[in-house]
């Protein structure tokens, strides 16, 4: 369940939230056709965005919004008639029931439309849309006709006559003697005694204030300031009183939270007696007895709703609170502020009155005839009904209709319960939940129950066989299970042996690592001699190095001697061929004869 309000401070005295908030809808109008309320954008629109841009729920509020199964909006008389078609729009999407009222959710609409009316701020831009401003004007309501049930019992007024009198000024229907017995209250000049205790209501805020200012300012003793606390998220608009409030001894004024246990209720007035640095002490008279209390601070709740899954409901989270003195000052309040509150003593002021129902909630909140004195004259254009509340009135359900819509609306309710209970294989509260609901209204021969029937036995069937292909499957897995019980003790079997084989391990290991011990040892013997003969080494390749130098030194001179030799060797062919050639000449001039001297041979 989820409880809503229009106003701020209805919704905390409700211990739940306003409409815009949980819904997050902003201020201001929605026409039938709003985009903003469109699940897709038309082709070639310019403008693409749908409800799930301009409503961007977080998945805690969506579980919320999925798991209502009653909305209470209370104070629906100051509720517009185009907020309740945008709660059913969103309700239908985002639920995705689009073909039910309120996508399935019950409402329970709670208020009185001959009191306070909306808001009709915007009412020109809605009034080709709608018939009236009032609630009962929403496309949903006219289409989907609600219960109307009207509660005859009056609480707060025991007079009979005076019941009857604020009965007709409600459907606008006083007579002459009456107007006249009701302007027998007028006393303009009117003003009370200290401890009378009566309380002026007036239709402007402005009137209020300065009364409750002057009256204040008049007073000769000290004032007092108390700052309210206030942790996490408080809005301004919700408070239930007065942030900082000032107050003096002597001052007049209202519990706005009841106190049953002090006989203190919402609207009960009375005067502070005394202060005394953080502690309150009011009066109040009840049967000719005055009756101090105490006054604590009392703290309000600031609830969210959020879905809690595990326990599968519904819970209010406080995200913020509001901690002061539950009184607000006195002499005076709007008629709109004081619906729903009730006084002993009430002096009215609502000649002035502008909309319809403020001269009946002024003159109602009254509990009797003789604690009503009127500061101006009612006369009849001062009594103002509309004459669409009046129409609507006429449609209250009969009785009989209404203990048959009860009786069906328990039979829903066990019929759920029996299909709840069936999903959880309970089949007897399954039995006894169907039995109980055909007491109430027996749909066994309905269509709808015939389908039930048949999906039900279908799903039983179903699971039939999942139970024979299920005991197939745990007889294949038995045996596998028996298979894996043999192979298990085979593996057991072969870690044994591993195990064994292990330990011998371990044992070479043991062995193996003191053989690594006396090895080691032995390295390092090993390596100090590897140092000397490192540094033998290093001696060796000293020498070395010098014999290579002188190797080469050597070499270069072998090389320079080599080339000398040769050069020599080349001296020497030629001198061998030049004495080669002598020989040959000479050897030539021996072979020459004598006579061929003669003739000059050479």
């Amino acid at each position: 369940m989820a409880v809503v309000a229009y106003t701020g401070v209805a919704a905390i005295n409700a211990n739940g939230q306003t409409i815009n908030s949980f819904f997050k809808i902003p201020f201001g109008p929605f026409l039938p056709n709003d985009k903003r309320l469109r699940v897709s954008a038309n082709l070639g629109d310019t403008d693409n965005s749908t409800i799930y841009d301009h409503f961007r729920y977080t998945k805690e509020r969506l579980d919320v919004i999925n798991n209502i199964d009653l909305l209470v909006i209370d104070e629906v008389s100051m509720v517009r008639c185009d907020m309740l078609d945008v709660i059913d729009k969103l309700l239908k999407t985002f639920r995705r029931t689009k073909f039910l009222p309120f996508g399935g959710v019950q409402v329970l609409l709670i208020g009185d439309t001959f009191q306070l009316p909306p808001v009709d701020k915007d009412w020109n831009l809605l009034r080709d849309f709608y018939s009236s401003p009032f609630f009962f004007s929403a496309k949903i309501i006219e289409q989907n006709q609600p219960i109307y049930i009207e509660l005859k019992k009056v609480y707060r007024q025991k007079e009979k006559e005076f019941i009857d009198i604020l009965d007709r000024i409600r459907v606008n229907k006083v007579s002459k003697n009456e107007l006249d017995f009701l302007n027998s209250k007028y006393n303009p000049t009117f003003s009370p005694n200290e401890n009378q205790n009566y309380i002026t209501l007036t239709t402007h805020n402005a009137t209020a204030d300065n009364t409750n200012i002057t009256k204040l300012a008049s007073l000769p003793t000290t004032e007092f300031t108390f700052n309210a606390q206030i942790d996490g998220e408080f809005p301004e608009n919700n408070l239930p009183t007065e942030r900082l409030l000032r107050i003096k001894e002597q001052a007049q004024i209202i519990f706005v939270k009841n106190d049953f246990t002090k006989g203190i209720y919402n609207g009960r007035i009375a005067k502070i007696k005394s202060i005394d640095g953080n502690e309150i002490i009011a009066e109040y008279e009840d049967n000719g007895e005055v009756i101090e209390v105490k006054v604590e601070k009392q703290t309000w709740n600031n609830v969210r709703y959020s879905w809690n899954e595990k326990e599968n409901k519904i819970e209010e989270d406080i995200i913020g609170t509001f901690t002061q003195f539950p009184i607000k000052l006195a002499w005076a309040i709007t008629v709109h502020k004081s619906q729903g509150l009730t006084f002993d003593k009430v002096i009215a002021d609502v000649g002035a009155a502008f909309a319809s129902g403020q001269v009946y909630v002024a003159l109602s909140r009254c509990t009797t005839s003789s604690g009503l004195v009127l500061k101006s004259f009612i006369n009849q254009n001062a009594i103002i009904t509309d004459s669409r509340v009046v129409e609507f009135a006429k449609n209250e359900t009969p009785s009989t209709l209404i203990i048959k819509e009860i009786s069906s609306g328990r039979a829903d309710a066990f019929y759920k319960k029996a299909r709840a209970a069936f999903y959880e294989f309970k089949f007897e509260e399954t039995y006894l939940n169907i039995i109980q609901a055909f007491k109430l209204r027996n749909d066994l021969e309905t269509d709808t129950f015939k389908r039930f029937f048949l999906q039900k036995a279908k799903i039983l069937g179903n699971y039939k066989r999942k139970f024979y292909e299920i005991q197939d499957l745990k007889t294949t897995l038995e045996i596998s299970n028996l298979e894996n019980l043999n192979l298990l003790k085979t593996r057991e079997d072969e870690i044994i042996q591993l195990n064994t084989r292990n330990a011998d391990l371990n044992l070479n290991l043991l062995t193996t690592q003191k053989k690594l011990e006396e090895t080691d040892a032995v390295s390092k013997e090993l390596a100090k001699q590897k140092i000397v003969q490192n540094k033998q080494v290093e001696i060796l390749l000293k020498d070395l190095e010098l014999l290579t130098n002188k190797k080469k030194e050597l070499q270069k001179i072998k090389t320079q001697k080599n080339l000398e030799i040769t050069a020599l060797n080349i001296e020497l062919g030629n001198k061998n061929i030049q004495i080669e050639n002598l020989k040959s000449e000479l050897n030539r001039i021996k072979s020459i004869s004598w006579f061929q001297k003669l003739l000059g041979k050479k």
